[in-house]
């Protein structure tokens, strides 16, 4: 199994794929073949601002086919908001898309929540990850704190690092989520959210979903290595 990664979007979740990549590879036993290639992110902002997908889905058509013309078996999207434009892109990838909205499906069947929280860019939380979740299946923080929370996280993607007082404004809004709106977890949903949840105490339950998709991608790539096996 050979990844293709779109990377750049944004620099610091592509740099979290690559180091969890490697090493939950070396963990399990398997060899990583990966080949990265750089999107620009700021229009990856700008199309998922305006819903431009089918322009979006375009544009990274371009870079699969170029990860694929490298060998890749499989393509990774190191970004859910790169996954606004997913059932678009999935009609002209040559290769398999590994998707981040899937495994956010089935870690909520398999734990039974009945009410998921989720954290992330305008149209992430707006659209219930891209129509991942029903309107009765997630709660969102009110108009002030998304706005407060999709500021909050683009600082983050865009500068590579989290304050303490952005730390401070977005703990809080998860815990509201909890507890004032009755959410089981949290999603994290977007990979530069790591930067200020790794290692700290939020106050509430908080899932990384890149950590879920990239987990994933393992136990794919295990199965994967067994079909060939055998």
């Amino acid at each position: 199994m050979h990844i293709g990664i779109i990377g750049g979007i944004g620099p610091s979740s592509t740099e979290l794929y690559y180091r969890e990549l490697v090493r939950q590879h070396k963990s399990a036993g398997l060899t990583l073949e990966l080949t990265i290639v750089h999107a620009d992110i700021q229009q990856l902002t700008t199309n998922l601002l305006q819903n431009k997908r089918a322009e979006q889905a375009a544009i990274f058509q371009g870079f699969i086919e170029k990860l694929y013309c490298c060998g890749a078996t499989h393509v990774v999207i190191p970004s859910l908001a790169g996954h606004f434009c997913l059932q678009e892109l999935i009609q002209l990838s040559p290769i398999p898309i590994i998707s981040a909205l899937d495994c956010l499906k089935k870690h909520t069947q398999h734990n039974h929540y009945s009410k998921v929280g989720i954290l992330g860019t305008l149209p992430t939380m707006q659209t219930g990850v891209f129509g991942c979740f029903n309107q009765d299946e997630y709660v969102v923080p009110d108009r002030h704190d998304q706005i407060v929370a999709a500021e909050t996280y683009r600082r983050f993607a865009r500068n590579g690092y989290a304050s303490e007082v952005d730390k401070a404004d977005i703990f809080s809004i998860g815990q509201k989520l909890v507890k004032e709106q009755s959410a089981d977890i949290v999603f994290l949903a977007g990979t530069d959210f790591f930067l200020a949840f790794d290692g700290q105490e939020c106050g509430f339950h908080a899932v990384d979903c890149a950590q879920l998709h990239i987990s994933d991608i393992i136990a794919q790539h295990m199965l994967f290595a067994s079909r060939n096996e055998s």
